[in-house]
């Protein structure tokens, strides 16, 4: 027989009903005498995805409750010799720091947040306003000044 013979759906359900009991209903003995294909079995499956489901689900609800976001005003210096590749890096920088998780946290939804946005007025120039948590000012501060040593932070 050749090779690509092999292959053909016919030929493999042969060779896999070869090996099961030659009774009519040979395959549906071994199926109900496996416990991991059993109807009880299934359905704790379901249950516990469920419950990882709801469990994730109220976590995310309790701490978006309960945290107090941190509103960062950021002032660049109104000259600067940075490329726009370095501000790639920059927000790089900044999304693995939200990305930066360990299983479990992945596992229960747990997600850091980091919103920026611009603004700007005739008298006071552009400045951006970074909103974090109370755990990230530190690491988001550290990249800023990092990227700009003469940028202005202040806690709004």
């Amino acid at each position: 027989m050749n090779n690509w013979q092999q292959w053909r759906a016919d030929y493999l359900l042969n060779s896999l009903t070869a090996k099961f009991p030659h009774s009519k209903d040979g395959f549906l003995k071994i199926v109900a005498h496996n416990p991991f294909l059993s109807l009880p079995f299934l359905i704790l499956i379901v249950f516990l995805i469920l419950l990882v489901f709801l469990l994730r689900l109220f976590l995310r609800i309790k701490k978006s409750v309960k945290e107090v976001p941190v509103l960062l005003e950021i002032t660049p210096p109104s000259r600067t010799e940075k490329t726009a590749y370095t501000t790639t890096q920059l927000f790089s920088t900044f999304h693995g720091l939200i990305n930066a998780q360990t299983m479990l946290d992945k596992l229960l939804g747990k997600k850091q947040r980091l919103s920026f946005e611009i603004v700007s007025t005739k008298n006071e120039g552009i400045r951006y306003l970074l909103r974090t948590t109370p755990d990230q000012v530190n690491n988001v501060k550290k990249n800023l000044t990092t990227y700009l040593s003469d940028v202005s932070i202040k806690t709004v």
